[in-house]
């Protein structure tokens, strides 16, 4: 899948580990870390957004990781999109606009040559969902529109084939436990696949290749430690499936083909800057352990990240 310098890294269908990124956080931080998924250790410095951000929404395939801008100081509703070429380190650079300037991106998902995202704060709860091509360089196009309004939601992550592109978030009716899902590859409306099992703000999503996966959250000063599994290819409810190491909200999850991450945010003590890196298998129901930590920085609340071999990438 993705690659860096040591050719172990080139795309092989043994190789089901890959590159992670993340990117931002809350008050302009410029900061893109990144770590190899198929051994522990801590994140190294990656490079920088061209103007930091916070509570965007990222995606990326096996070359290209784009950033959606969502929150900056006195811009808070923003359409710029940067990209980042996974294989080698660098700063990333302008890649297009989005459909609309928005804060607090909803989800995302993706294949292999189409990303997806869909929700924002737009001054009203917004349920466009934007079309980008990673190969080209250029401004979002519609796909459809949400089955509901909603911001403060997540990515679900896809199979390659199907999208989940929302799962919660805060809609004109309050928190909500709906899972919208899509066909990547044909423009329209996203339609309803389940529930997750609980309602709050700012959870985060992603999947392997045939599970997807919900996590953390907050509402009415609870913060979740849960984590939640359902199939991509059946609709249905989302089950239990254990426990993050950190309950947190307001961060950020990806995946490889084996692990799921949940990464950023701000924990129950009112922590800004949680560093350490949760990851559990796919395969088995169980809680999440301490993987590493990222780098040092102001504010990893409201940062995003992908991962460069997730479910959509064949």
């Amino acid at each position: 899948m993705p690659f860096n310098e040591n050719s172990y890294w080139i795309k092989t269908p043994a190789n089901n580990t890959g590159r992670f990124l993340t990117f931002g956080g809350y008050n302009d931080v410029t900061v893109i870390d990144y770590f190899e998924t198929g051994s522990a250790g801590n994140a190294t410095d990656f490079g920088d957004l061209a103007t930091g951000g916070s509570n965007g929404e990222a995606t990326a395939n096996s070359t290209i990781a784009m950033f959606y801008y969502g929150k900056r100081s006195g811009a808070n509703n923003n359409n710029i999109i940067e990209k980042v070429n996974v294989s080698s380190t660098g700063n990333a650079t302008d890649y297009g606009d989005a459909g609309e300037s928005g804060d607090d991106r909803g989800g995302s998902c993706n294949s292999d040559t189409i990303s997806l995202t869909g929700g924002a704060w737009t001054g009203a709860y917004s349920n466009m969902i934007d079309k980008k091509l990673f190969a080209t360089d250029g401004n979002a196009s519609d796909f459809g529109n949400l089955t509901a309004g909603a911001y403060r939601s997540s990515g679900g992550g896809s199979n390659g084939t199907k999208g989940i592109i929302r799962v919660g978030g805060s809609t004109s009716g309050g928190s909500t436990q709906a899972i919208d899902t899509v066909v990547i590859a044909s423009d329209g409306d996203a339609t309803d696949f389940g529930d997750i099992g609980y309602a709050a703000h700012q959870h985060t999503g992603a999947s392997g290749s045939t599970k997807g996966f919900v996590a953390t959250g907050w509402t009415n000063g609870s913060y979740f430690d849960h984590i939640r599994v359902y199939n991509i290819s059946s609709n249905g409810n989302a089950t239990d499936f254990g426990d993050v190491d950190i309950a947190r909200f307001d961060g950020d999850s990806a995946a490889d083909k084996i692990n799921c991450f949940t990464v950023l945010g701000q924990n129950s003590s009112g922590s800004n800057d949680v560093d350490q890196i949760d990851r559990w298998i796919q395969a088995s129901a169980g809680n999440a352990t301490d993987f590493g930590d990222l780098t040092a920085r102001s504010n990893t609340q409201g940062g995003n990240c992908a991962c460069a071999n997730n479910g959509g990438v064949s």
